[in-house]
């Protein structure tokens, strides 16, 4: 009875936003190179709304991983629910509470790097991190807070960054060493805008990845900063937002980055501009006078960022970057009468483009050559919450 009505409550809530971010799930075919249509997605299956033990069902799910063993990981009611890759009950990892291995009151941020280990963020305030590293088998291996990070601290004093807020994303690569992304304000960007970085912490040093020179946020469609790591040494991440010229070719950019040797390359794809509608203008104008009335340096700068977006007239030329491994799925504002969402895939070992596809929504996570989403609950539609599993057609992947 309890999870029914808090179901309800929270559905009410979530549905509004998650509305928006779910793309509707039609004409999931795409045609072939030789003019057949093959079948992109095929679900394989779902599981969390029945049929399992009251505490793995899901509630209000807010974050789902899947490690290398196609186990699935789902944040849920302040617990990591654990699953293996038919949907069965593994083991339940945390809780809520300030304890090692707990994930405090807050929504944590999880990760799971090429390494297996797990990592679980969350901000008790803005310049603050605290996160516990779970080893590849589920073992708790610490807890940490980022307050008293002696390598991190003197690194941020050393380099001269304001930081506005550290984020709670963080990825651990083994006990010692991890990503981290942080959002600063750097002493040579003579603006008020707060921009995103990745910064590799280890045990004895620490220095930046790679940084950004646009907002992070991607309110109205204007460009947002997207990373993920690739291997145990190489990250890859894309500004993507739009560069403010109108040529007739316009490109976006991936960059990957090693972050132990140094080494840095670049992927370029031409893409079609799609132009902003009259329903994202207006609400461009509306965040506009909003921000106005906040009389500040940071929020002058974001509003003079929010104007450019409305007077160049188009989305940024990226909506989301998923990865699988080494290949690189960029979703852009490009759809077809579907609605489907034109979608570029590479290949991060040879650095080339592979092909580009129709998918009819995006998927939370792409894992082993399958993607995983929610399924579209909240009012007025399915009651309970469930993960779904779909099989990916290997001619995505050139093969």
């Amino acid at each position: 009875m309890y999870r029914k009505i808090l179901l309800w409550i929270v559905a009410l809530i979530f549905s509004v936003s998650w509305g928006i971010a779910q793309q509707v799930r039609t004409g999931s075919e795409q045609k072939a190179a030789d003019g057949k249509q093959s079948q992109i997605l095929t679900l394989v299956t779902s599981f969390g709304d029945e049929n399992l033990p009251s505490e793995y069902l899901l509630a209000y799910p807010m974050q789902l991983q899947v490690n290398e063993k196609n186990d699935i990981y789902i944040f849920d009611e302040q617990k990591l629910k654990v699953y293996d890759s038919s949907g069965k009950p593994k083991c339940i990892i945390g809780g809520p509470g300030e304890g090692p291995g707990e994930f405090g009151n807050s929504f944590n941020v999880v990760t799971i790097s090429p390494t297996g280990f797990i990592t679980a963020g969350y901000t008790p305030s803005f310049h603050n991190l605290v996160y516990n590293i779970f080893n590849p088998d589920n073992f708790l291996v610490k807890k940490a807070d980022l307050r008293f990070n002696d390598v991190f601290n003197q690194f941020i004093k050393n380099s001269g960054f304001e930081i506005n807020n550290i984020s709670s994303d963080i990825a651990a690569l083994n006990e010692e060493n991890a990503v981290v992304l942080c959002v600063f304000k750097p002493s040579v960007l003579n603006t008020g805008i707060f921009v995103p970085g990745l910064i590799y912490l280890t045990k004895k040093e620490a220095h930046f990845i790679t940084q950004s020179d646009i907002l992070w946020d991607n309110t109205c469609g204007w460009g947002d900063f997207y990373w993920s790591l690739i291997d145990d040494k190489t990250v890859m991440c894309s500004a993507a937002n739009f560069t403010g010229n109108k040529s007739a070719q316009p490109e976006y950019i991936i960059t990957l980055v090693d972050f132990v040797e140094g080494k840095k390359s670049e992927i370029k794809r031409k893409y079609e501009p799609v132009s902003l509608p009259d329903s994202i203008k207006k609400k461009l104008d509306s965040q506009i006078d909003i921000r106005k009335k906040i009389q500040n340096e940071t929020m002058k700068g974001i509003t003079q960022a929010m104007e450019k977006t409305k007077n160049f007239g188009q989305y940024a030329p990226v909506q989301k970057i998923r990865t699988d491994g080494t290949y690189i799925f960029v979703f852009t504002y490009k759809t077809n009468k579907s609605g489907e969402i034109l979608t570029d895939v590479f290949d991060a070992r040879t650095e080339k483009y592979i092909t580009s596809v129709n998918f009819p929504f995006i998927p939370l996570v792409i894992k082993n050559g399958y993607a995983y989403s929610f399924n579209d609950f909240g009012y007025n539609k399915p009651l309970y919450p469930k993960v779904e599993k779909y099989l990916i057609n290997r001619s995505v992947y050139g093969k």
